[in-house]
């Protein structure tokens, strides 16, 4: 019977029963990616830009929970803005602050929904609107890189 080896093939059979190529010894897993339940319809929804450095990244930020002007939940989502760009994409769990109608945002970042990117930093919001709620605009908070955004609601 053969022995597992967790170090070396995560719980695979080791040794192999017949021999195969070095690179096929212990397969890949798919990365997990963690998401909210579907269960939770957006209350909003927005589309816009984070600045880090030289580069632009796309957003987007559906937030899920807003009942309560003090406290909201939301899911923040970062890419690429072009198909040239070499950013990090990912996403993000955020919660605070979140009076819509008020227009006031002061998201702070929990827990990452996708793998970490290589080295980026959780990303928070703190901003405000100046036409009800249809876009905001501030600068991104708890990161070292990413300086400013603006979103645009789009429903």
């Amino acid at each position: 019977m053969p022995t597992t080896h967790r170090s070396r093939c995560r719980g695979h059979a080791w040794p192999p029963r017949r021999r195969r190529h070095p690179s096929r010894l212990c397969p890949r897993r798919p990365r997990r990616v963690y998401s909210l339940p579907r269960s939770r319809a957006a209350v909003a929804q927005f589309q816009g830009a984070l600045f880090c450095g030289r580069l632009s990244a796309r957003m987007s930020l559906r937030v899920t929970e807003a009942s309560n002007p003090t406290r909201g939940k939301a899911v923040l989502s970062f890419g690429p803005s072009s198909s040239g760009e070499t950013m990090a994409s990912g996403a993000l769990a955020v919660e605070g602050r979140l009076d819509l109608a008020g227009g006031t945002i002061d998201l702070r970042p929990t827990a990452w929904l996708s793998a970490r990117p290589g080295d980026f930093d959780m990303v928070g919001l703190a901003g405000q609107s100046n036409d009800g709620g249809r876009t905001f605009s501030g600068r991104a908070t708890s990161s070292r890189a990413c300086t400013v955004f603006t979103l645009r609601r789009t429903n």
